[in-house]
């Protein structure tokens, strides 16, 4: 029987598996469709008929800040997944799976996840969290034993740790991430312009002109709805716009940074001061970011080329090293 093991990300806003030996084979919005005669689409074809929202169709996100919200969904849902890479005959394939886990996924939360992973053909499950992934992604030493935080601002949630070798000292995640904020364009510039506009405009609005900076006069024309005449209409909108609707996001992940270091103890603090802070996930794309963390908590702030894959960088080299893999879960 062949066995196959696997690293997944199983995040609130998009799940990515990353195959040994193969890369990374799936990318899929973690997102079900509940069809009028019952049946269920799943991923990147479900979040294409989102548009229907407000039909007789149901929209169920099966993870909601790194958890499990509905465990037969998700079930089904990974079941998908796996049924597009990896091929099932007459006896069914050994599967080794690597979770990369939020910091504040507690026991009851991986409880259920082991279960989902299990009714959905896994055969083994371990435990990784996401942070420790990130950090061998940048290509730290994998014994080092500087200390750095690690910050992932993904889809759904933002997850925050301090990592020490192959240990997590500490950690939090937070409940914002890409979908709330773009929830949050799109009703700044409701109030703002009365134009209505869709949650994937909002996303493109801030991947093209998304900035911290005060002097980023950048533009960007969207079109929508017009609030009183429900008129289509066009708007050329500025990088202010954006600033003002997502900085309060920004400003609260910055503060917990700084309350999860003081939580920790000043034995650190060189440490810290040495590596500063280690960003991925999509949302640390937004420009201007490392300047406020910069400015604000007084630490050196590194951007990874590939953010919201380096965690699945970092998976590859624990796959890789059974040893490895070994002496973080005893760590963890």
């Amino acid at each position: 029987m062949k066995k196959h093991e696997i690293a997944v990300s199983f995040g609130s806003s998009e799940t990515v598996i990353f195959l040994k030996g193969a890369g990374i084979v799936l990318r899929e919005a973690t997102l079900a469709m509940r069809q009028n005669n019952g049946s269920w689409i799943f991923g990147n074809t479900a979040k294409d008929q989102l548009s229907k929202k407000g039909s007789m169709v149901t929209f169920i996100n099966p993870i909601v800040n790194g958890a499990v919200q509905d465990e037969e969904i998700a079930s089904a849902f990974l079941t998908f997944c796996l049924n597009k890479i990896i091929g099932r005959g007459i006896f069914e394939p050994s599967i080794k799976a690597m979770f990369l886990v939020p910091c504040g996924l507690n026991l009851k939360e991986r409880s259920t996840l082991k279960n989902v992973a299990y009714k959905s053909g896994i055969t083994e499950v371990v435990f990784i969290p996401n942070v420790i992934a990130i950090k061998f992604g940048y290509g730290l030493p994998a014994y080092n034993k500087d200390t750095c935080i690690v910050c992932d601002i993904g889809g759904g949630k933002t997850d925050i740790g301090i990592v020490s070798s192959t240990q997590l000292l500490g950690g939090v995640t937070l409940g914002i991430g890409g979908k709330a904020m773009d929830f949050a364009i799109t009703k700044y510039i409701e109030r703002s312009y009365e134009l209505k506009i869709s949650d994937r405009t909002a996303e493109e609005l801030k991947i093209e002109i998304g900035s911290l900076y005060e002097s980023d006069k950048s533009s960007f024309e969207v079109s929508g709805f017009e609030v009183n005449t429900r008129m289509p209409h066009t708007e050329v909108l500025y990088s202010s716009d954006v600033k003002c609707s997502v900085e309060e996001f920004y400003n609260e992940i910055i503060n917990q940074i700084d309350n999860l270091i003081k939580s920790i103890g000043i034995d650190i603090s060189e440490d810290l001061l040495n590596n500063g802070i280690l960003l991925a996930g999509g949302g640390s794309n937004i420009s201007g970011l490392d300047k406020v963390i910069k400015t604000k908590l007084g630490l050196k702030v590194s951007l990874s080329e590939d953010p919201e894959n380096v965690n699945m960088l970092g998976a590859k080299q624990i796959l890789a090293s059974p040893e490895f893999e070994k002496q973080i879960l005893a760590d963890n």
